[in-house]
């Protein structure tokens, strides 16, 4: 949040309805529900209960009342499919949003009635913060910043002095409030934006986000790894002493301050193509850190508290914390290094989709989705195998296809369920016990059913299965 207050998993309906280039397509998207696909920039959790926003491209406006756990989902707000680059709650049912084009919006009723404010800019907003229902502060690019006194119905230019971009802001009272920008750039005002002054950052890095606990004590984050603390309300900027990150190059969005010194921050880094979050927190006011890593990308971090808070990403994803940023579950199941690898249907209304690891020397199983109302609602089931394909042989009786539960002892496995993939039963497997004899097949990759009695599944090495009245063999 910047407001006050991948192995990525691949979804079932492949092609959502808000793509831009398919706006006509037929299909819509499914699962999972909350999610939407949309990648999220910004989330704010209210200080008071547990209402939390999030929104992001297309123009989505994601709600929760229980911090985060579930969301109602508005996707191409006001008509509009920018990006929707930041969030603040100005009061119990009361949100505001920025974003691309000067677009401003006006969040109430839990998201449900959403009207576009006029901003007077075309220039792309990428922060923004209230320090009560009337007073707020919007600040982008071309050095814009705009301020409200009546709740975000009128907004009106000040004077920045730098044509610069400017990511973030944060107020600490009606009349004091920090930037930062490109290129190090701090700004300072004590007289609620009618002067901003610049301060000696020390850096020429790009900073993206700021946040103070007081009028005192901030801290601020930026490409590179770049974390600057201030003790004195800015008039010196100091780097801390970080933890040892590894040789990735780590680009820091988005930080918050809590009471009792906490301080967390998140950041993005790429290992070898794979894509990871850092996840850094400090409770003692930067003397000291630790951090973690989680797959996929993050960009925008809430704390309701120092235990409490939510971080939104890339592909619509949510984490949490319960735990003062310890570890950050993704709110959704299954988790994100999961994929998507088969579905079939029983005429309109009887579904079912399998998703699985793709870390094959690991010894994570499956979840199967399972929906009989043509995919509005999906019901999740684990299994300790990785299925990697399954299909329907009549309304009640699946086949799945897949490996066993461990790399290195088991080969290709078959399930059936007769009572609509509830339960599952091994039909035929290839152990490796201690080494595999012959003929057998290592993995298992697609099956599918001519009949209600007759199906043939395909896998590795050429292998082929035949599958007759319940029974496989090679």
């Amino acid at each position: 949040m910047k407001c006050c207050g991948v192995a990525v998993f691949v979804f079932l309906i492949l092609i959502p309805a808000h793509d831009p280039l398919l706006a006509d397509s037929p299909w819509q998207w499914q699962y999972p529900p909350h999610l939407h696909g949309n990648p999220l920039f910004d989330v704010d959790v209210y200080q008071s209960t547990d209402y939390a926003m999030a929104v992001g491209d297309f123009s989505t406006v994601l709600y929760s009342t229980d911090l985060g756990a579930n969301w109602s989902v508005t996707t191409n707000a006001a008509g509009l499919d920018v990006t929707l680059r930041a969030v603040c709650i100005i009061d119990d049912i009361t949100g505001l949003t920025v974003g691309d084009d000067g677009t401003i919006l006006i969040i109430t009723s839990g998201g449900a009635i959403i009207s576009e404010q006029i901003s007077g800019t075309t220039e792309n907003l990428l922060d923004v913060i209230f320090t009560d229902p009337n007073t707020g502060c919007a600040v982008g690019a071309g050095g814009t910043i705009l301020g409200t006194t009546d709740g975000g119905a009128n907004w009106i230019p000040q004077t920045s002095g730098t044509g610069s971009e400017l990511n973030g802001v944060h107020f600490v009272d009606v009349n004091t409030g920090w930037v930062v920008g490109s290129g190090g750039l701090i700004l300072h005002t004590i007289d609620s934006g009618t002067h901003w002054n610049p301060q000696i950052s020390g850096t020429s890095n790009r900073l993206e986000a700021v946040h103070f606990r007081n009028d005192s004590m901030g801290v601020a984050v930026g490409w590179n790894r770049t974390v600057l603390q201030t003790t004195n309300g800015g008039t010196d900027w100091f780097v801390p002493a970080l933890p040892t990150w590894g040789g990735e190059t780590v680009d820091l969005l988005d930080v918050e301050t809590t009471d009792y010194d906490y301080i967390f921050i998140i950041g993005n880094f790429e290992d070898y193509g794979d894509r990871h979050t850092y996840f850094l927190r400090s409770h003692n006011f930067g003397t000291s850190w630790s951090f973690d890593t989680e797959p996929s990308h993050m960009y925008g971090l809430g704390m309701q508290s120092n235990r409490n808070g939510i971080a939104v990403g890339e592909v619509g994803m949510v984490r949490t914390t319960s735990d003062y940023g310890s570890t950050w579950p993704v709110v959704e199941d299954p988790p994100s290094d999961y994929t998507m690898k088969g579905l079939d249907f029983w005429g309109i209304n009887h579904g079912a989709a399998v998703a699985s690891t793709d870390d094959l020397w690991g010894f994570n199983g499956s979840t199967l989705l399972l929906t009989t109302d043509g995919g509005e609602t999906w019901n999740k089931n684990s299994m300790n195998e990785r299925m990697f394909d399954v299909v329907y042989a009549d309304e009640m009786t699946l086949y799945g296809a897949g490996h066993g539960p461990h790399v290195m002892d088991d080969g290709a496995y078959v399930w059936r369920s007769q009572d609509g993939g509830a339960h599952w039963s091994v039909i035929w497997g290839c152990g490796f016990p201690p080494v595999p004899h012959p003929p057998c097949i290592y993995e298992l990759y697609s099956v599918d059913f001519g009949t209600a009695t007759r199906g043939i599944a395909v896998g590795s090495d050429g292998g082929i299965l035949r599958i007759r009245g319940g029974l496989a063999n090679t």
